[in-house]
């Protein structure tokens, strides 16, 4: 299994510095990949591990860093706990998490944005329907006014009738010269 310079931090309660430091001080009991350099991640084997361990177990020790050369030197390794699975991850699980965790969080942005144009949309729909009633108000009053038109059109239809009944009635009168109706207070004088 491989391990991230993150595991190596929480198993031996260090920085990521002091595991850069240990790696470039200790790099030649190293795996090749555990020395990084080069923009390089660093990846850890369980080999690796045990030189941690041994490395951190003298430093607590207080030995200087001449005689942990020394003893990595003579084959000298630390012990790993019996349960050092217990949650570490290898990193090809670690890069899925981190996938994953990527993959979540640009889900999450996109739930939030979606969330921000729902509420767009629901000012947007309030609005409309705002419009909406204010239209069918204006839509009925032009019905209204419509009916007032069409009603006036048939009294002005009924007048011009009854106005062109009056001139044929007139006319008629005048070719047969019948008096007109004749004022009745008129013909009494007479």
């Amino acid at each position: 299994m491989e391990y991230k310079s993150e595991i190596v931090q929480a198993l031996f309660n260090i920085t990521g510095q002091t595991v850069r430091n240990w790696s470039s001080e200790f790099g030649s009991f190293l795996s090749e990949h555990a020395v990084g350099g080069d923009n390089k991640h660093r990846v850890f084997t369980e080999g690796d591990l045990t030189v941690f361990a041994l490395i951190s177990e003298l430093k607590a020790k207080r030995m200087s860093t001449d005689d942990i050369h020394a003893t990595l030197a003579t084959g000298n390794r630390g012990e790993l706990p019996d349960n050092i699975t217990t949650g570490i991850v290898p990193v090809d699980t670690a890069i899925k998490i981190s996938r994953l965790e990527s993959e979540v969080s640009h889900y999450k942005h996109n739930y939030e944005h979606a969330l921000s144009e729902i509420e767009q949309l629901k000012l947007e729909k309030a609005r409309l329907e705002g419009e909406l009633t204010s239209l069918s108000t204006v839509r009925q009053q032009l019905s209204d006014e419509h009916e007032k038109r069409d009603k006036l059109m048939r009294e002005i239809g009924e007048l011009e009738a009854r106005l062109e009944f009056e001139r044929e009635m007139q006319e008629k009168r005048d070719d047969y010269n019948v008096p007109q109706k004749v004022d009745h207070k008129l013909s009494s004088e007479i």
